[in-house]
């Protein structure tokens, strides 16, 4: 893993409107291949990134 101070592979990403979910925790308590992820970021002014509640729904 790099030391990229800058983030530039979390800009280029922005630029593109695409979002990046690091970090998630549990998942191998998620049984199912199949499943409904919805993330929900908190809304902060002049914020480059937020804590999530990410919550699995299993078909």
């Amino acid at each position: 893993m790099g030391t990229d101070s800058k983030f530039s592979v979390h800009q280029i990403f922005a630029k593109k409107g695409m979002l990046i979910v690091e970090n998630l925790a549990n998942l191998d308590k998620i049984k199912s291949s199949k499943f409904h992820l919805v993330v929900l970021p908190l809304k902060l002014k002049n914020a480059t990134g937020s804590p999530v509640r990410a919550v699995a729904f299993v078909d």
